[in-house]
C-alpha cells in the first residue's frame, strides 16, 4: 500500500490530471472524447490504456503496475467524478444506477514491459501483467457467489457472509437463537456474477528448445464474457493471483497447502493486430475501445481510398511474403484465400455473424440437402442448369443465411465461400515459407504438419474437465481454426486415416463427433491451406500430373487452387532468384544511423505536462497518402483484408456469368482425360469464388469480366494445365518458356 498522508486525494488527482491532459486536440483530451461517447452509448465502461498513462507520467504507471488492487479503485473514481460533473453528465440518466454501474479497466501495457508466461515469478503476484498467448480452451460461464445470505431455519433470522480468497464460509450456528447446524443458503439475497475461466497457451517462439509449451488459467468477468474463442491469438492483461485451496488435516483442522496454483484476473484482453478478426464473435475487445469515432472513419477512408487504386491488386501481391522472390501467381492465389469468396452480396450483415463459441456442439441436419457439387455431372450438362446455379450467385434474396444459395423452388443450396489452397512442387520452392506468413497475416487459424497430426488433433479429443471431472469435447485445429486458415504443412506425409477427415470439413464445413458418448457436429468453416512434395520428393517428367501428386481425386476436387511450383534450371532466372536471396543478408547502411537519429530525437524531446498531438489528416490528405504508398506493411494488409470481408459483398454481373459458364464448358472439353486432373462442378464453384474475391480485393461492388477472366486463368496456369498434352504428361519446355494459354473474352 501507498504510504502517504492523503494517498487517495493525491493519487486521484494524479490520475484526474492524466484524463484531462493527455492528447488533447482543439482542447478536448482523448479520454474527454471517450468518456461523451460513455455517456452516449450507456455501456458505464471506460477503457483506460497503460501505454497512454506510461506516456504521460513514468512514475503513475508504475505505481499503477505495482498495486492494481489499489490504484484502480482510484482510476475510477477520477474518471467516475468527471462524468457525474455538469460538463459530462446527462440528465436522463440515473446518477445512482450509474455510479453503481460504472467500471474501469485498464489493458495495453506496452511491448517492453511483456511478460512471457514461464518468466512469470512469486515478485509477481498481486502485480499487472501482460502475457502473449494463443487460447487454447474456453469455458462455459458460471455463476460465481460475491455475497451469501444464510438464514435460520428455526428463527429466520438472515446472516450476510462476504467473499474472501475466492471462498465463502458457512456459518456453524445462528447468532440469534444460538442453534447449531440452522443456517440454510437463502438464495433471493444472495449476489452472483458471471465467471469464465479461459486456457492461454504461450507463443510457439517463447518455447525454449526440448520443452512443452505451458498454459495458465485466465479468469474473465464483465465486458470480458464470450470476448475470445479457441484459436484466438491474444495479449491478456490483469492481476497475477494465487489461490489459496484447504484441505481437511488431523484432527478436524483446516491446514493451508503449501503450493498454490496461480491464474490471472484479466482486466483487458487485445486480440493480436496479426489476427484480426472476421467478426464471428462479439466485439468486446478493448484496444477497439480506445479508438474515437474520428480515428475509425480515418482508417475507413485509408482502405477506400486504398481500394481505389488501379494497381491494388499487384500492390498486395509486392506486399505479401515480399522475401519470397516471384511466384506471382501463388501469391494471389493465397491473396484470393485471404480475402475469401462473397457468396451473399444481398446480406452483408451475416459476414460479421455473431455466432455461438467455436467448437461448440450443434445438432446435425437430419437430411443435407446435395451441393451443385455433389451433383452427378450429367445433371449439369446443359449451359442453362449451370447459369440456374450461377442465377443464385448475382440475384439478390431478402432470407438468404451465410453461406447459402436459393433455388426457385424455396430449396436451400448449403455452399461454402473459403477457398481451398494446394501447393504441391520440388524442394527448396518457398512452400512452407509461403505458409508461415499466411498464417501470420491470417485472420485466425492454426499452423499444424502432416507427419505430426492426428485425425483426434485435427477434429477433437475427449478429456475430462479439471473444475468438474466430467468428460469434455476439446477442439482440434480444424476446430480452432473456424473463421480463418489452416495451414497443413508436408501434406503428403499425413496418414489416410487424417486425410479422409478432411473430406466433410473442406465440403460440409463441419465435422461430426461420436465418442465416449457425446454425439454432436462441430462448426469447421475453414480455409485449407496444403503444402505437399510430388510422391518421389521431386517432380518425374516421365510420369503424368497424377501420378506426380499421388493424392485422391476426391480430396483434390475440394481444392479450389492447385499450385505446381517446379525447380526447372534457367540461367537467368537463377541469378535473379540469387541475387533476391543475398541481398536479405544484407543490412542497409542508413539502417544504424535512423536508429541513432531516433533515438537522439527522443533524448531531446521535451517533457511536458500535457501531452498533445498534431491534428487529425484532412480526408484528401489520407488518400494522398494511401494513393502513395509503394509497399504496405503486415498490419495495413491486415486491415485492408479485414474491411473488405466486412463491407464488399460482390455481385455477379450477366456478363460475368456467362464468361464463367463458356470458360467451365471448354475447361470439361479440354480436360476431361483419365490421365489429367479432371474438371468437376466444384471447380465452376471455384471459379465463383475466387472471381468474387478478386473482385473484393478492388473492392468492387460486382464481378466484372475482366474478374472472371482472370479467376479462369488463375484456375488453369497454377496446375500448367496449358503445358500438359493429352496424355497427362507436361511439356517442360512449354513451362520453362512460361508459354500460358489466356481464355479469350466472351
Amino acid at each position: 500500500m501507498i504510504h502517504d498522508e492523503h494517498p487517495e486525494i493525491k493519487q486521484q488527482q494524479d490520475y484526474l490530471r492524466f484524463l484531462n491532459e493527455f492528447h488533447v486536440i482543439d482542447g478536448t483530451s482523448l479520454y474527454d472524447t471517450l468518456l461523451q461517447n460513455v455517456i452516449q452509448t450507456r455501456s458505464y465502461s471506460l477503457y483506460v490504456n497503460l501505454e497512454h498513462m506510461k506516456e504521460f507520467d513514468e512514475k503513475l504507471y508504475q505505481t499503477t503496475v505495482k498495486y492494481p488492487e489499489e490504484m484502480i479503485p482510484f482510476l475510477r473514481n477520477a474518471a467516475l467524478s468527471k462524468v457525474l460533473s455538469p460538463d459530462f453528465f446527462d440528465s436522463d440518466i440515473d446518477k445512482e444506477a450509474f455510479n453503481e454501474s460504472f467500471i474501469c479497466s485498464v489493458f495495453g501495457m506496452p511491448k517492453e514491459d511483456h511478460q512471457k508466461l514461464r518468466d512469470l515469478e512469486p515478485e509477481d503476484i498481486c502485480r499487472l501483467i501482460t502475457i502473449e498467448g494463443l487460447v487454447i480452451h474456453v469455458s462455459p460461464i458460471v455463476l460465481d457467489m460475491r455475497m451469501c445470505a444464510f438464514q435460520c431455519s428455526s428463527c429466520g433470522y438472515v446472516v450476510i457472509v462476504k467473499e474472501q480468497d475466492y471462498k465463502i464460509k458457512e456459518p456453524e450456528k445462528c447468532d440469534a437463537c444460538k442453534k447449531n447446524q440452522t443456517m440454510a443458503l437463502f438464495h433471493k439475497k444472495s449476489i452472483f456474477s458471471d465467471r469464465q475461466v479461459i486456457r492461454v497457451q504461450e507463443n510457439i517462439n517463447d518455447i525454449p528448445e526440448g520443452e512443452i509449451p505451458r498454459s495458465v488459467s485466465v479468469v474473465l468477468t464483465g465486458y470480458l464474457l464470450k470476448g475470445v474463442v479457441p484459436g484466438d491469438r491474444i495479449k491478456v492483461t490483469g492481476i497475477y493471483r494465487a489461490q489459496l485451496p484447504r484441505e481437511t488435516g488431523g484432527n478436524s483442522r483446516r491446514a493451508v497447502k503449501s503450493v498454490l496454483p496461480t491464474f490471472i484476473d484479466a482486466t483487458g484482453i487485445e486480440k493480436d493486430k496479426s489476427s484480426l478478426g472476421q467478426g464471428l464473435v462479439k466485439d468486446t475487445l478493448s484496444s477497439e475501445k480506445t479508438m474515437t469515432k474520428e480515428m475509425i472513419e480515418e482508417r475507413n477512408i485509408w482502405n477506400r481510398a486504398l481500394g481505389k487504386r488501379p494497381d491494388i491488386v499487384d500492390l498486395l501481391i509486392k506486399s505479401i511474403a515480399p522475401s519470397v522472390y516471384g511466384h506471382n501467381d501463388v501469391k494471389k492465389g493465397l491473396l484470393c484465400q485471404l480475402f475469401g469468396g462473397a457468396n451473399h452480396p444481398d446480406n452483408p450483415s451475416d459476414e460479421a455473424h455473431k455466432s455461438d463459441h467455436i467448437g461448440s456442439a450443434v445438432d446435425p441436419p437430419s437430411s443435407l440437402p446435395h451441393t451443385p457439387s455433389e451433383a452427378p455431372s450429367s445433371d449439369f450438362s446443359t449451359e442453362s442448369q449451370i447459369g440456374h446455379s450461377l442465377d443464385s450467385y448475382s440475384q439478390p434474396s431478402p432470407h438468404r443465411q451465410r453461406g447459402e444459395k436459393h433455388e426457385s423452388n424455396g430449396a436451400m443450396l448449403s455452399t461454402r465461400n473459403e477457398i481451398n489452397v494446394l501447393l504441391i512442387g520440388d524442394p527448396s520452392t518457398a512452400k512452407s515459407q509461403m505458409l508461415r506468413y499466411v498464417h501470420r497475416i491470417a485472420p485466425r487459424g492454426m499452423m499444424t504438419s502432416g507427419s505430426g497430426s492426428s485425425a483426434v488433433g485435427l477434429t477433437a479429443y475427449v478429456t475430462r474437465d479439471p473444475d468438474t471431472d466430467e468428460l469434455v469435447l476439446e477442439s482440434g485445429a480444424l476446430v480452432m481454426s473456424d473463421g480463418g486458415i489452416c495451414c497443413v504443412d508436408e501434406f503428403d506425409k499425413m496418414s489416410q486415416h487424417a486425410r479422409t477427415i478432411l473430406h466433410e470439413a473442406m465440403e460440409q464445413q463441419s465435422i461430426s463427433v461420436a465418442k465416449a458418448g457425446i454425439v454432436c457436429t462441430l462448426r469447421a468453416r475453414t480455409a485449407i491451406l496444403a503444402a505437399a512434395n510430388p510422391q518421389h520428393s521431386r517432380y518425374n517428367t516421365q510420369m503424368t500430373v497424377l501420378q506426380n501428386i499421388a493424392l485422391p481425386a476426391t480430396l483434390l476436387s475440394r481444392f479450389d487452387l492447385i499450385f505446381l511450383l517446379l525447380d526447372i534450371p534457367e540461367e537467368s532466372r537463377d541469378r535473379e532468384f540469387s541475387r533476391h536471396l543475398v541481398s536479405l543478408f544484407q543490412i542497409p547502411p542508413t539502417d544504424a544511423d535512423d536508429r541513432k537519429s531516433s533515438k537522439n530525437r527522443k533524448d531531446r524531446q521535451p517533457e511536458n505536462n500535457i501531452t498533445s498531438i498534431a491534428a487529425p489528416k484532412t480526408k484528401k490528405e489520407i488518400e494522398t497518402e494511401a494513393k502513395s504508398v509503394d509497399i504496405l506493411t503486415q498490419e495495413q494488409i491486415s486491415e485492408y483484408i479485414l474491411y473488405a470481408r466486412q463491407h464488399c459483398f460482390p455481385k455477379i454481373t450477366e456478363q460475368a456469368k456467362e464468361t464463367l459458364i463458356n470458360s467451365y464448358v471448354q475447361m470439361r472439353e479440354r480436360h476431361n482425360s483419365e490421365k489429367s486432373v479432371r474438371t468437376t462442378l466444384r471447380q465452376l464453384d471455384s471459379l465463383m469464388r475466387v472471381s468474387t474475391s478478386l473482385a473484393r480485393m478492388q473492392l468492387s461492388p460486382s464481378v466484372s469480366v475482366d474478374n472472371a477472366v482472370e479467376s479462369v486463368a488463375l484456375v488453369e496456369d497454377a496446375l500448367k494445365r496449358s503445358a500438359i498434352d493429352d496424355e497427362g504428361v507436361m511439356n517442360m519446355d512449354q513451362v520453362a518458356m512460361n508459354q500460358t494459354i489466356v481464355p479469350e473474352r466472351y
